[in-house]
């Protein structure tokens, strides 16, 4: 039988562990270890509210762990924060009505047809549970998918899990306040390479061109970058898809890989 009490170890792991980058490794294996040894993937997302709302403005990506591979996941994610997927999400109502921590049980993958909707099926993810926690300005989704053909959650499971939902949410939302600076320091070295690489291949960009690929570096979603520039999100993706074909790579992560790439 389970034990989804944290011995002092665990705890400490996972305090310590916060605002790094093996916070979602630990949480995993605990997950793993104590709760749901039949976990397959996890996904970790924080929404911005609208000023004075709680209808969703954004997503960010705060961290992904498990099974799946890298690739997929990074494409799946892209699609459903950047190109607007979770606007369709079942999730979105619990999302926009949350007021305090909550579980919620997904038995059945959405029904529409799209791009995103064919990576999760290919991805073989079967009945996720959800949790949910908020702050004024934030809605924050921890999301535990199993393997299509593992065995449903038990009501026993999911009361684990709820039980669990006043620790997890707290200590994630303070993951990705904490986190939050470490990204930026991070990006700067990024950002420098491309710089360097841009000058080294001898590719010109315009002035906006540029500064949508540093923001994209940065981790920024389309929205921020729209809203910090001025300018509607159809136009950064027009700047984004010109810089992307004058350097020669496809989406964002293959620009992730040119920039850091040696060659």
């Amino acid at each position: 039988m389970l034990d989804d009490r944290l011995t002092y170890t665990e705890a400490g792991e996972l305090v310590t562990s916060l605002g790094t980058s093996g916070f979602p490794g630990s949480m995993w294996s605990w997950l793993r270890r104590s709760i749901d040894p039949d976990c397959y993937h996890s996904v970790a997302l924080r929404y911005r509210r609208a000023a004075g709302s709680r209808h969703i403005e954004n997503v960010d990506v705060i961290f992904h762990a498990g099974n799946l591979d890298p690739a997929t996941t990074r494409l799946a994610l892209e699609l459903y924060a950047d190109k607007g997927e979770w606007k369709s999400d079942s999730l979105r109502p619990h999302i926009e009505r949350v007021i305090e921590p909550q579980l919620v049980n997904i038995t059945s993958l959405p029904l529409a047809s799209s791009e995103y909707t064919q990576l999760i099926d290919k991805a073989m993810l079967g009945e996720s549970c959800t949790l949910l926690g908020c702050d004024p300005f934030h809605v924050y989704e921890f999301s535990i998918f199993r393997h299509r053909h593992a065995c449903r959650y038990s009501l026993a499971e999911l009361s684990r899990l709820r039980r669990m939902c006043d620790f997890l949410m707290p200590m994630l939302i303070q993951h990705s306040r904490l986190a939050a600076p470490a990204s930026a320091q991070a990006a700067a070295p990024i950002q420098q390479k491309f710089e360097r690489k841009l000058i080294s291949h001898a590719i010109a960009l315009s002035k906006r061109e540029r500064d949508v690929c540093i923001a994209i570096l940065q981790n920024q979603s389309i929205a921020d970058i729209a809203s910090h520039m001025a300018l509607g999100q159809c136009s950064i993706r027009t700047y984004l898809n010109r810089a992307l074909e004058k350097i020669g790579v496809c989406g964002k992560s293959a620009l992730f890989a040119w920039s850091v790439a040696d060659n």
